[in-house]
């Protein structure tokens, strides 16, 4: 999918494992026990959004790091300047998941990236606090982490 000018609709992925594989799928999981992360892409032109939500306990970070190679890609052809990767609805991320990142990092440092990446945090999820600023270190200069919290929305629940 390549981007153009003009807005796009959300794309959707999820990206788990069963046990035995991690793998990506469509929008919809097909065993809603198995801990998945959803991205949610949208691109206005400039800035490209990937939206994180869910639990990224991986065995294997290819899946994942074929997706953010994948928006990476798309983003250099669309000419984007600003990305934004949305991780306020994650609940966690192991180390093998963060390696997905670390790989981004460093084939935008090779590259020297056009680019800036913000990683969008939850300051009250504590494995978020110190772990995405250790994240942005790989990738000083392109990568940034701004801590926003998630804003409730006024009246009853349902």
């Amino acid at each position: 999918m390549v981007f153009s000018d003009h807005a796009q609709g959300p794309e959707s992925l999820r990206i788990g494992t069963t046990g035995r594989e991690a793998g990506l799928t469509g929008a919809v999981a097909a065993d809603p026990s198995v801990d998945q992360l959803q991205v949610e892409a949208t691109h206005d032109g400039v800035r490209l959004v990937l939206k994180l939500s869910g639990s990224a306990e991986l065995r294997d970070n290819t899946a994942l790091a074929k997706v953010l190679l994948h928006y990476d890609q798309q983003a250099q052809l669309a000419g984007t300047e600003h990305i934004d990767v949305d991780l306020r609805a994650v609940e966690f991320m192991n180390s093998t998941a963060l390696g997905a990142f670390v790989h981004w990092f460093a084939a935008m440092k090779d590259r020297d990236a056009h680019f800036q990446v913000c990683l969008l945090s939850d300051p009250r999820k504590h494995w978020q606090c110190g772990t995405l600023q250790a994240l942005a270190s790989f990738a000083v200069g392109h990568v940034t982490v701004e801590p926003l919290a998630v804003v409730a929305l006024p009246g009853p629940h349902r």
